[in-house]
């Protein structure tokens, strides 16, 4: 915990000192017994104004019962609370992560939470551009959001790690086919709803 709430303090003091060129998002793991502590204490007293998580760091597994509760406290608060929240949902951990978890996610965390405002990160996938990897996810997410469209207004995602001209380590650049793919699903999703 200590080790966290100092994080969250660098995050913080950095912020202040390029303020408002950078705009502070405390950063916990929601399987911790003290995530929502820590996250109303970075918003109360270090004036932090979204949360990050990271389902793969934090082994986040929608499909427990547990994790999804605790999920759904900590964006339950951040929603209460009016802040946004940026998650990279991809669980690397899980070998079959897709449809079935973007679904949890979208139906079980997403839809239940009213005031919820959340950011996908590399469009529910882990980076990279691959027909079987990012592309299958992105898909999935769009049928998810599609069979709810009630929350769509309040769901986006970004397209950072995606559009890879050049190789980065354990990713590869993206093909034309790949391009045409992502920018037909562009389309379908919104482009006003993408970061």
């Amino acid at each position: 915990r200590y080790d966290v709430r100092n994080e969250n303090d660098f995050t913080a003091r950095q912020a202040e000192e390029y303020a408002p060129h950078l705009i502070p998002f405390a950063s916990v793991n929601p399987k911790r017994e003290y995530a929502v502590d820590e996250f109303v204490r970075c918003v109360e007293l270090r004036k932090m104004r979204g949360l990050k998580v990271n389902f793969g760091t934090s082994d986040v597994r929608l499909r427990d019962p547990k994790h999804l509760e605790q999920v759904q406290t900590l964006f339950a608060e951040a929603a209460r609370r009016n802040v946004p929240v940026v998650a990279r949902v991809f669980n690397e951990a899980l070998g079959d992560f897709g449809t079935e978890d973007l679904d949890i996610l979208i139906t079980r965390v997403v839809d239940p939470i009213p005031g919820l405002r959340l950011s996908i990160a590399h469009l529910g996938g882990g980076g990279g551009a691959l027909e079987q990897g990012t592309l299958r996810l992105f898909a999935a997410l769009i049928q998810a959001v599609r069979q709810r469209p009630q929350v769509a207004p309040r769901v986006w995602t970004d397209i950072s790690s995606i559009l890879l001209t050049e190789p980065r380590p354990g990713l590869k650049p993206i093909s034309a086919a790949q391009q045409a793919a992502l920018g037909m699903m562009l389309k379908t999703w919104g482009i006003d709803r993408l970061l």
